[in-house]
C-alpha cells in the first residue's frame, strides 16, 4: 500500500499532540502508511502549501475555532489551491457543524468523543483512500522526496519546460523536477499520450485530433508533430472504445 500524507492543525498544543498521537497509532494499528504532519497555526500550513513547500495532502484534520484562519476557511482556502483532501473538522462546538456544509467535508468529529469514535473513522478514511486511490494517479519528483497525488481527469496535459515538468490540471497547474520521457512511460498505460517532444496529453480531454494538433474541451489547442499524429490518433481511439484505464 502506498504511503499516504495527511495533516492534523489545532491551535492548541495538547490537543495537537493527543490527536496527533491516537491518529498515528490507529492508522498504524490499521496497517495504513500514513504521514503525518502536524501545525499550530493555521496561517503557516496555508503559508506552506501556497508557496509549493510540499505536496497535496490526503487527509485533513482541522479544529474549527483557530484565531486568524477558522479551520472552514482554512479548509476553503486548501481547496483553492487544488487540494481534494478528506476534511475531518474536530470540534466540541457541535452547534458549528452545519456552517462546515460549506466545504463538503467528510466527517465531523467531536473533541470529547475522539477515542471512541476513532476506529469507524478510520475505517471510513481507509475505504476512500483505497477508493481514491484507483482514480488518481502518483508522481514522485526526481531527487526529492516530494510526491504529488492528482486526480485522473482532472489532468489536462503535461508540458516540459527544461528540467521541470508543468502538470496542468483544471484548476491548476503545478511545476515538477521530472523528466517527460519518465512521466511518459508512467502515465502511458492510463491513457496519456506524447504528441510532442514538449507534451503529454490527457485523452479524456481531447475535444478533436487535426493535422498537427488536438484541440482540447477547454478550448487549448497543443501541437502534434508529424512523427506522432498517427500515434495519437491510435492511442485515442484506443482510448474511446475502452482501451486504457
Amino acid at each position: 500500500m502506498e504511503t499516504y500524507y495527511a495533516v492534523v492543525c489545532e491551535d492548541h498544543e495538547r490537543s495537537l499532540q493527543f490527536i496527533s498521537h491516537e491518529l498515528r497509532h490507529a492508522f498504524e494499528e490499521q496497517k495504513i502508511p500514513m504521514h503525518i504532519e502536524q501545525y499550530s497555526s493555521p496561517q503557516k500550513l496555508y503559508q506552506k502549501s501556497a508557496e509549493g513547500q510540499r505536496g497535496k495532502y490526503d487527509v485533513l484534520f482541522l479544529d474549527i475555532d483557530m484565531p486568524g484562519i477558522s479551520g472552514i476557511e482554512l479548509c476553503k482556502k486548501m481547496q483553492e489551491l487544488g487540494n481534494d483532501s478528506l476534511v475531518i473538522f474536530i470540534s466540541n462546538k457541535d452547534e458549528l457543524v452545519f456552517q462546515t456544509f460549506t466545504v463538503k467535508p467528510f466527517r465531523f468529529v467531536r473533541k470529547s468523543h475522539f477515542k471512541a469514535e476513532l476506529p469507524i473513522l478510520i475505517e471510513d478514511i481507509k475505504r476512500e483512500l483505497i477508493n481514491k486511490s484507483e482514480d488518481s494517479i502518483i508522481i514522485q519528483e526526481k531527487h526529492s522526496e516530494r510526491i504529488y497525488r492528482f486526480r485522473l481527469q482532472d489532468v489536462v496535459y503535461i508540458e516540459a519546460l527544461s528540467k521541470d515538468c508543468c502538470v496542468v490540471t483544471k484548476h491548476h497547474k503545478t511545476m515538477i523536477t521530472a523528466r517527460i520521457s519518465d512521466l511518459e512511460k508512467q502515465l502511458n498505460p492510463h491513457g496519456f499520450v506524447r504528441c510532442h517532444r514538449s507534451y503529454l496529453v490527457n485523452c479524456r480531454n481531447i475535444f478533436s485530433i487535426c493535422k498537427n494538433e488536438v484541440h482540447l474541451e477547454n478550448g487549448q489547442c497543443i501541437p502534434v508533430s508529424r512523427s506522432k499524429a498517427e500515434c495519437v490518433r491510435q492511442k485515442f481511439f484506443s482510448y474511446i472504445n475502452g482501451g486504457a484505464q
